[in-house]
């Protein structure tokens, strides 16, 4: 796996025409959406699913904007091909889900971004 410290701009150019799984139902998604109004439009769209480590979070959807998406377990990941994947988990998880990441035998060429580092 390879993660790209990156701006939002430069990840929505460089993952143009790529589908998105996002790591974290956050609940930053407001936030997230008046720093980046076009979030919605340019990324939701186009995700496939939303992975959470919190299992009273999985089977559940997670609304941002007005795009709803299903929230499911982190081995989602292992099922899905040619996609990226876009932590927006607090900074506080993300060592954590990055060092899970790792473990989880992704293949080496799948691109890892942080939403929280794009502010």
């Amino acid at each position: 796996m390879v993660f790209i410290n990156s701006t939002y701009y430069d990840f929505r150019e460089s993952t143009a025409g790529k589908s998105v799984i996002i790591f974290g139902a956050s609940s930053l998604w407001r936030y997230y959406l008046r720093v980046f109004p076009d979030f919605e439009a340019d990324v939701a769209s186009r995700t496939l699913c939303v992975v959470d480590n919190d299992s009273s979070k999985q089977g559940t959807r997670c609304k941002i904007g007005r795009t709803e998406i299903e929230v499911k377990r982190a081995d989602e990941l292992l099922e899905q091909k040619n996609y990226v994947i876009l932590l927006a988990a607090s900074m506080v998880y993300q060592a954590e889900i990055c060092e899970q990441l790792l473990h989880m035998g992704l293949a080496q060429d799948l691109e890892c971004f942080s939403l929280p580092l794009m502010i």
